[in-house]
């Protein structure tokens, strides 16, 4: 698994690469949505490539500590109940408003530009990895009743782009892969992310804030209650006891520039 140690030296390269992966967002356009509801399709966090992480921990490493506490306290609760519950991405405020827009990564920035077909494509591969991950539990004993898992919503189709004609598809899939090439330079960090995190921001900090085994293991016991007991005193205990002394390694001063 990844270690702070690793982390922070990956995130000190990273930052040499900041600006030429928001040359890469700037290839998309603006966007406004009309659905009326800010903030319903950050129900999860969408996955993303290392470097966007990075570019998350460089963000969190620069704000006051006790909102960056409050912040580590809501990816674990986050990574916990998902998918049992639909807290949001623990970066949206109240009013549905994002609270790090700057550093959104790619998927949030491209989501509603893609065509309706491959948008709804995309959305089901996601509910299709939320009921796989259902029947990974059954196997370990974890009774989850499929209506009681939050799945992706429709996709919207209320996006409209601002500054430029639509994208097309290709230009899209074509600035993702101008964003993963970005990774390159990571190597093996990139492939731990991928392989053993996957990709997962919230699990990322989780493992960091518990170590990655009792990360694991622990929301196994939460998802187990959740879904058998319908309560949540394991969440609330682990709430109480955690240490964000754990992960202050990778969000000391001399990391944030």
């Amino acid at each position: 698994m990844l270690t702070i140690e690793e982390l922070s030296s990956a995130l000190r390269r990273g930052r040499e690469s900041f600006s030429a992966l928001q040359a890469q967002y700037e290839r998309l356009p603006a966007t406004r949505c009309h659905c009326g509801t800010p903030g319903v399709c950050c129900r999860f966090m969408p996955e993303m490539t290392l470097l966007e992480a990075l570019q998350w921990i460089d963000a969190m490493a620069q704000m006051p500590e006790k909102r960056r506490d409050a912040l580590l306290l809501r990816f674990l609760s986050f990574y916990m109940a998902t998918p049992l519950r639909q807290a949001g991405c623990p970066f949206l405020e109240a009013e549905g408003g994002c609270s790090i827009y700057p550093r959104r990564p790619f998927a949030c920035r491209a989501y509603g530009l893609w065509s309706v077909t491959a948008g709804r494509s995309r959305t089901r591969q996601h509910r299709d990895g939320k009921r796989k991950l259902i029947r990974s539990w059954k196997q370990l004993g974890i009774r989850v009743a499929d209506d009681a898992v939050a799945l992706e919503m429709d996709y919207c189709t209320q996006v409209e782009s601002r500054t430029q004609p639509p994208p097309s598809d290709r230009h899209i899939m074509d600035v993702l892969a101008g964003v993963y090439a970005l990774d390159e330079p990571f190597g093996p960090c990139r492939d731990r992310f991928e392989d053993q995190y996957h990709s997962d921001f919230s699990y990322l900090l989780a493992a960091l804030l518990l170590g990655a085994r009792k990360a694991v293991l622990a929301k196994m016991a939460v998802v187990k209650e959740m879904a058998e007991e319908g309560t949540d005193r394991r969440l609330r205990k682990l709430e109480s006891q955690m240490n964000s002394r754990a992960a202050a390694g990778l969000f000391r001063g001399e990391t944030s520039g």
